[in-house]
């Protein structure tokens, strides 16, 4: 059963209907569909359905609408079919705000069967190209879309080169394929054209595909070589294990990834997104003062002030505790004994997971404008945290893009952990192991975590989500010990000259402060007034020159 695809049915339900599925299995077609007929009923929430017959294809009429399916129906599409079919393909091929058929669009529906995906899709595309070889289901797709002006339908299939090929039949109308159907028995063949993606859209004059859906039990590769050149902004990839038991989902990541694409994977979808496609990352800067801005300390509204005074085309909010309750009310989240540490790495998280953007411990002094380096540090990924020596990443400056999935998958973690009442130890100290503490393997219910839980979590993701992994290996680096340098100056005892800061200052795009510690402020503003040192080429000097000087500070993993 499955509740990402099924959301507005009960488990309860589900259940109820998989037993039935088992019931009527060994009736006669007939029976099935007069007993689902009835069944569409049984709940408000189902979608009542009667079922006819015509010319060979089993018709399903649903609230004035009819889809038409070949005959016999399989059993799985029936429940499809009374949980709402087209709500269904539409669930499983589009993620939201990130991979998602939006107005004017041309559309690509590879193994289009009937239509379930583009009953949706045509609503909102300028056009869609769908592909099904089979003869019988095409004939239900072509009745379909009767009447569709943006519907370009193909009776062919798709791959690597465009040829005719030879379509193995199985019993189930949903199994065909050019491979040995996945319930292993060929009832018959049909000989079928094929078409290259980029020889069928050269014939037709298409010269953009903005989203891509395939499903090709099993050649789902092949089809994806067949673009050659082209490179569509959005694309869905059934990644089912319908090659000899075998998912394509790691050698799609494998390959999408160097080619600039943003992937996240949910169920046995793999959604990849053109990177230049992302939304530009939000002109936002977050930080936390929980008794108010009006309360904080000298250093701290200094950093702040800096903040605003350096970025005039970014927006400043800093949360009191009032708004940290507004923001968290509906999380569910058991937090309510968490630090306020702890609380604030649940408010960076949730802000940057909801909105994108900038975070910003209120101990960070900024030294350059973002707009001087950040868009270098974030081009690879849409992402950015400093990183450390015993955790991946430190967690007081991150750069997010809108809908970016580390932070997704990160949040949904957050989640996990949090959703039971916990204790966080108060020992500075990096576990040996920093997954095994909160993975949910180890950890038992309300069980003490890390004080470093947040950076614990990050390192489970990476072990456990190879998308996130993978994603990670193409961060821009840059190391958070630079950004430490001036809180370190005045750690030491002795005399600090002004060239010493400006020195220390001047190592990293920002720095790291502890907001306890009395610094002289009239001091910071003269030697960063004075800008970076000439004797001492600096990270800000590097990251200000063209990006081959970039790449020698912030490199590729």
């Amino acid at each position: 059963m499955n509740a990402l695809f099924f959301p507005n049915q009960s488990q309860e339900d589900q259940e109820l209907e998989f037993r039935l599925r088992s019931v009527v299995a060994a009736l006669p077609e007939n029976a099935r569909l007069g007993i689902y007929s009835v069944f569409s009923r049984a709940r408000g929430s189902f979608e009542p359905t009667i079922f006819s017959e015509s010319e060979g294809m089993v018709v399903a009429h649903q609230k004035g609408r009819e889809i038409a399916f070949p005959k016999p129906v399989p059993l799985v599409k029936l429940s499809h079919i009374v949980f709402s079919y087209e709500q269904l393909l539409q669930r499983k091929y589009w993620l939201p705000g990130f991979v998602e058929v939006e107005p004017g669009d041309v559309v690509i529906d590879c193994g289009a069967y009937v239509g379930g995906f583009s009953l949706s899709a045509c609503k909102v595309a300028g056009q869609i190209h769908a592909f099904e070889p089979d003869e019988s289901n095409f004939r239900c797709l072509t009745r379909n879309f009767q009447g569709r002006p943006n519907m370009v339908l193909n009776q062919a299939g798709l791959y690597s080169e465009s040829k005719t090929m030879t379509l193995n039949l199985s019993e189930s109308s949903v199994e065909h394929s050019l491979l040995a159907p996945d319930d292993g028995t060929v009832v018959g063949t049909q000989t079928i054209t094929v078409h290259a993606l980029q020889d069928y859209c050269r014939e037709k004059g298409i010269e953009r595909i903005d989203f891509c859906k395939i499903e090709a039990e099993g050649v789902e590769l092949e089809v994806f070589e067949g673009l050659r050149d082209m490179r569509p902004r959005k694309i869905a990839i059934d990644v089912s294990p319908e090659r000899n038991g075998e998912s394509p989902a790691d050698e799609f990541i494998r390959r999408l990834a160097p080619m600039g694409y943003d992937l996240q994977r949910r169920g046995n979808v793999l959604f990849a997104r053109e990177r230049s496609a992302a939304v530009p990352m939000p002109r936002m800067i977050y930080s936390l003062w929980l008794q108010g801005r009006q309360s904080a300390p000298e250093i701290v509204e200094y950093n702040f002030q800096r903040w605003e005074r350096l970025n005039p085309g970014y927006e400043l909010r800093v949360l009191d505790e009032k708004a940290v309750d507004e923001l968290l009310k509906d999380c569910g989240l058991a937090t309510g004994s968490i630090s306020k540490q702890g609380l604030s790495d649940v408010v960076r998280l949730r802000l940057l997971k909801e909105h994108g953007g900038v975070w910003t411990d209120a101990s960070v002094l900024p030294i350059l404008p973002l707009d001087d380096w950040l868009p270098a540090a974030t081009q690879a990924i849409e992402f950015f945290a400093f990183e450390r020596e015993d955790v991946p990443l430190s967690s007081w400056f991150l750069a997010v893009g809108q809908s970016n999935p580390i932070v997704d998958m990160w949040w949904k973690e957050v989640e996990r952990l949090w959703s039971s009442p916990r204790e966080v130890s108060t020992e500075l100290m990096i576990p040996s192991d920093p997954a095994q503490g909160v993975s949910p393997e180890i950890l038992t219910h309300g069980e003490a975590v890390s004080y470093f839980w947040v950076h614990c979590l990050f390192q489970y993701l990476l072990e456990q989500d190879p998308l996130i992994a993978d994603m990670w290996l193409r961060r821009y680096r840059l190391s958070s010990m630079p950004a430490h340098d001036l809180q370190t100056l005045f750690a030491e005892p002795g005399m600090v000259s002004d060239e010493d800061i400006r020195v220390a200052a001047y190592s990293s795009p920002v720095q790291k402060l502890d907001w306890r510690q009395p610094y002289p402020i009239e001091r910071f503003e003269r030697a960063l007034a004075a800008g970076p040192p000439i004797v001492r080429p600096s990270a800000i000097e590097q990251i200000k020159r063209p990006l081959r000087r970039i790449k020698r500070l912030i490199r590729p993993a």
